[in-house]
């Protein structure tokens, strides 16, 4: 199951924890209207296992349901959505490249 942390200030995390501390976690920072994805962890060790998709599927739907803008520096993120436009079209804003 994917949780969600917000900080003070906008800044949060998605994860998915495993027994001992987080497999996979996306950190982010709200910031009017946008939700600035800026870094992605632990991908590496736990390639082939979809873990990341799965976290930056909720960060999609928190993003839909809050009617926020993705801009991102992460390169997963970018190769996601740089694969699958038309699939995040609604919350990804492009021109902030």
């Amino acid at each position: 199951m994917v949780q969600i942390k917000f900080k003070r200030q906008g800044k949060g995390k998605f994860w998915i924890k495993n027994k001992l501390s987080a497999a996979v976690a996306i950190h982010v920072c709200l910031n009017d209207g946008d939700l600035f994805v800026k870094t992605t962890k632990g991908l590496r060790k736990r390639k082939g296992q979809k873990l990341a998709m799965k976290v930056l599927k909720d960060v999609v739907e928190f993003a839909r349901l809050h009617r926020l803008k993705i801009i991102t520096s992460s390169h997963f993120v970018q190769r996601q959505f740089r694969n699958r436009p038309h699939a995040y079209a609604d919350v990804w804003e492009k021109g902030w490249q």
